[in-house]
């Protein structure tokens, strides 16, 4: 760029060849440079880095020219430290913001209940009427009980009740899964399948409701959403794992007696206080960042 004002007239090869020179020593020079430097048009200047541009050895910029090859190395390179390090920065992030991970953890324990329980209480119906159609009767009806408990919940809920409702829902599961453990027969069960059809999703719903709301606080997240979703079924998943682990081993140690299938829907519904209590931890950690 020291020679501005001392180039003589080049041939056009020779002007593309210099123009490349000089990139290799700038990086970048802008149109109005080369047209001073080589005493033409600007218009004249824009024609060479068309062409050069057409045989990929410059790219333009707005006004000026760069090298095309530092720009694509430089590109690749962050474009693979950005794949490398998502997933770091994503738990980096839910380190500062704890409420990510506290919902997670809500999500969890509601999964540890929520891929198990009507397996098994289907299994144990199953073994008091043994009729593959009343197990489908029980479904269909507990079908449409859930379609009721989900206009109730939508006419019902708001975030700032949604908690309490997951309380006294999980209040009930646990009654009513006491009351058939003491008097268990089929005409229980089946009642069973429907109180907690309408209940279970005030559980379910609720926490993954406010497992995203408390995530929706945290103000870069938008930036991690595919981790946000792929972290959150990882925990939902590895709670159901842990369910049906629990109910496995315990019907194996226990020779799969009814009451002890009972008592592992019992200890299944019993975790769900402490998904209460981590939604109710992730809201309270939410409006402490928040503050």
């Amino acid at each position: 760029m020291n020679k501005s004002g001392e180039e003589t007239i080049l041939s056009l090869p020779e002007r593309h060849n210099r123009i490349l020179a000089l990139l290799q020593q700038n990086g970048s020079i802008s149109v109005v440079q080369l047209a001073e430097l080589f005493k033409v048009s600007e218009v004249t200047i824009r024609k060479d880095l068309s062409f050069l541009e057409q045989q990929k050895k410059l790219y333009r910029t707005h006004g000026s020219a760069i090298l095309i090859s530092p720009y694509i190395s430089d590109r690749h390179v962050n474009e693979k430290e950005k794949k490398n390090v998502r997933y770091g920065a994503f738990l980096r992030l839910m380190g500062e913001n704890r409420q990510i991970f506290y919902g997670l953890l809500g999500e969890t324990l509601k999964g540890i209940r929520e891929g198990t329980f009507m397996f098994i209480l289907n299994i144990i119906l199953y073994q008091l009427i043994k009729s593959e159609f009343l197990i489908g009767c029980n479904s269909l009806l507990t079908g449409l009980v859930s379609i009721v408990s989900f206009w109730f919940m939508s006419h019902t809920f708001r975030p700032d009740n949604r908690r309490g409702f997951m309380l006294l829902a999980v209040i009930g599961l646990t009654g009513i899964t006491i009351v058939c453990y003491w008097f268990l027969n089929p005409a229980m069960v089946i009642l069973f399948a429907v109180v907690n059809a309408f209940l279970a999703g005030m559980v379910e719903i609720s926490c993954y409701t406010t497992f995203f709301d408390v995530s929706q606080s945290v103000k870069s997240i938008e930036d991690f959403s595919p981790e946000l979703l792929a972290f959150h079924e990882i925990f939902v998943v590895a709670g159901r794992c842990i369910g049906l682990g629990a109910f496995a081993f315990i019907n194996t140690v226990s020779g799969a007696t009814l009451k002890a299938q009972i008592f592992s829907l019992l200890l299944l519904t019993l975790v769900q206080f402490g998904t209460v209590f981590m939604c109710r931890t992730a809201v309270r950690e939410a409006v402490r960042t928040a503050g």
